[in-house]
């Protein structure tokens, strides 16, 4: 197959798996979660369907393939060899950032967190702006607010 019909064989299957996921809410009745919202989300106290975890493995294989094809290689390989994503996360788990946060729906000050976990304010600062690129935390001038998903880490 040549490139640009691979490109495009891999975009109908992103165009479609999200089209199949967006069904499977509707089917359930639930509103698609925007990332931003630090309510739970509607799907955490349902019974995942297969359809829709389906549909999510396509999606996300269909979007990494279509980023690698076609992005320079090494560009691929930086991105991958440089995710730090999982430290990050060990690092705010191990802590107890999500315990920090817990009944503060409105977030607290890094400096705050900084306090209740013992890694300084500055060092946890960047691990957490780190993590609300990836919605794991939403930021606002050094306020933080834990995305429901880190709060399972919550003991």
């Amino acid at each position: 197959m040549a490139g640009r019909a691979y490109i495009e064989t891999l975009l109908r299957l992103v165009n479609s798996s999200a089209q199949d996921a967006l069904a499977q809410y509707e089917k359930h009745g639930f509103e698609v979660p925007i990332l931003s919202s630090t309510t739970s989300h509607p799907l955490d106290t349902s019974d995942e369907s297969l359809e829709l975890r389906k549909a999510i493995r396509v999606l996300e294989g269909a979007c990494e393939q279509l980023c690698s094809s076609l992005a320079p290689p090494i560009h691929t390989i930086v991105n991958k060899g440089q995710n730090l994503d999982w430290l990050c996360l060990l690092v705010v788990i191990q802590a107890g950032v999500a315990d920090a946060l817990s009944g503060h729906d409105t977030g607290l000050h890094v400096n705050e967190i900084s306090k209740s976990v013992g890694i300084e304010s500055a060092k946890l600062a960047r691990i957490l702006r780190a993590l609300a690129t990836k919605h794991v935390f939403v930021e606002g001038r050094s306020i933080y607010q834990a995305q429901p998903y880190i709060l399972a880490y919550h003991h």
